[in-house]
């Protein structure tokens, strides 16, 4: 059985797979764990007895080749674990193949082979949750993979004292920080539209996608509007023939577990 993870700043989500399968049967969604024992009683629970042969991890956060986890600013209790170590000696007890990717390249793969990116060569998401992050894929190749973090684009450039950066204000972990809710007023997210398009008109410039693919949780749940995104976007660009098709993902909350069984199932067909 195949084990696939999306360890997110706010849920934990987990499901367990046979070889061949393109869904799950049952999926744990727990709050993240505040600790790492936490986690471990928690997958040990879920798994049970459940014979793993792959471990698929996604992660939100930077992680080495070392598979450790080195920055993460929602995930500060897992940072320097080595996370191959935590599956396979202190979760499972065996050795079994096993790989580890920051949350949304998973996310960003399913999109491109399963999604809304499945006809284009350059498919960009991204995900607004607790965080903001990105990735695109080109050509529907992993390999082909360019990784970059929006939440953490410099907004304030003339603020000597300290930076404000772009998640602070447009995504979840931010704006509860700040307002202790996620406010119900459509002019708050109206206003962080604007925010969010003028940005993304910087990154579409920078990276020339085909598409963009909008998930996470503050999609999903409609907070914020992708029809008045588009609009804001493309009034933004100055140079109109680069925009890009303009999407909400279809592929849900599951996204970066759906990520891992792509992953899965092309590394089974490699080999």
């Amino acid at each position: 059985m195949n084990l696939s993870l999306d360890i997110g700043g706010t849920n934990l989500r987990v499901g367990i797979t046979s070889l061949g399968e393109n869904f799950f049967k049952e999926v744990l969604i727990i709050p993240t764990p505040k600790s790492k024992m936490e986690l471990i009683n928690e997958l040990k629970s879920y798994i049970g007895f459940v014979e793993i042969k792959k471990v698929v991890v996604g992660i939100a956060g930077v992680i080495n080749l070392n598979n450790e986890l080195i920055f993460s600013p929602h995930l500060t209790q897992f940072l320097n674990i080595n996370l191959k170590d935590l599956f396979l000696k202190e979760i499972l007890g065996y050795d079994c193949d096993f790989s580890c990717f920051n949350d949304v390249q998973l996310a960003s793969f399913a999109e491109a082979v399963k999604g809304r990116g499945l006809n284009f060569s350059r498919s960009l998401y991204l995900s607004l949750g607790t965080g903001l992050g990105g990735g695109l894929i080109i050509n529907k190749k992993l390999e082909n993979y360019i990784h970059f973090e929006p939440g953490h684009l410099i907004l304030n450039t003339l603020n000597k004292e300290s930076n404000i950066f772009l998640e602070d204000i447009v995504a979840g972990g931010g704006i509860l920080k700040n307002y202790n809710e996620l406010p119900k007023d459509p002019e708050f997210w109206i206003e962080r539209e604007e925010i969010l398009a003028k940005n993304i008109s910087n990154i579409i410039l920078l990276l020339n996608p085909d598409c963009i693919v909008f998930g996470g949780g503050l999609v999903i749940s409609n907070k914020y509007n992708i029809d008045n995104l588009r609009d804001k976007i493309f009034n933004n660009l100055r140079i109109k023939y680069l925009m890009p098709e303009i999407f909400k993902t279809e592929l849900g909350d599951l996204i970066t577990l759906k990520g891992a069984i792509a992953f899965i199932q092309r590394d089974n067909y490699f080999n």
